[in-house]
């Protein structure tokens, strides 16, 4: 039976629209900051890392933010891999290890990788939908890192205007990946993973 009260009609459409903002408004946005005294909300990464929901957003400050695991859907923001500053400090990592699939549309923004990530605990062939945009990585790059039989499908890691001074993605040689990558750098690259490597847009690559 349809419904042809257009008050009922009017009140149901604004619950849903409360609901939904209110859904948005429970995102959180926390600072981590490990200068002493410090003037952010957390000393650690993975103790903001820890504190937060999925959808929340997480600020690193200039300097060494630590390492942590990412097991929920979080946006991390820097400085940017070159900050456009007399005295630029840069947000840097130790690294950020992603726990599938609790991590799933997670992005990482202006942020200097100084080792390696892994891409962990995944059994069965997944998106991620993760994305880094305008990161710096020093060492490595991403290793994926799984002992489950089949080598499951991983796809959905995009690299958008991103900076590879080592390796950029590594496996351990039957994990099949799909990776896009965008107006990106890479440079003294010796190890490229199973799978599909897709390039777009300028793009310096300097394979030895």
């Amino acid at each position: 039976q349809i419904n042809s009260n257009p008050m009922k009609n009017t009140s149901t459409l604004y619950l849903l629209i409360f609901l939904l903002c209110s859904i948005q408004l429970r995102a959180t946005v926390r600072t981590v900051n490990t200068s002493s005294p410090s003037p952010g909300q957390f000393l650690t990464m993975q103790s903001a890392i820890n504190a937060s929901a999925n959808g929340d957003t997480i600020y690193l400050s200039g300097g060494s933010n630590g390492s942590g695991t990412l097991d929920k859907q979080i946006v991390f923001i820097g400085t940017g891999h070159n900050p456009n500053k007399q005295s630029p400090v840069v947000s840097s990592v130790t690294f950020i290890d992603l726990s599938i699939p609790l991590c799933q549309g997670s992005k990482f923004i202006g942020i200097q990788f100084n080792n390696e990530s892994l891409i962990i605990n995944f059994s069965s062939a997944i998106n991620l939908n993760v994305e880094y945009i305008n990161c710096r990585f020093i060492n490595n790059g991403l290793w994926v890192n799984n002992s489950s039989p089949g080598a499951p499908q991983l796809s959905g890691l995009s690299f958008k205007g991103c900076i590879f001074t080592g390796d950029a993605f590594r496996s351990p040689g039957t994990v099949p990946i799909t990776i896009s990558a965008s107006n990106c750098i890479f440079a003294r690259n010796t190890s490229l993973p199973v799978g599909t490597l897709c390039l777009s847009g300028p793009i310096y690559r300097d394979w030895e």
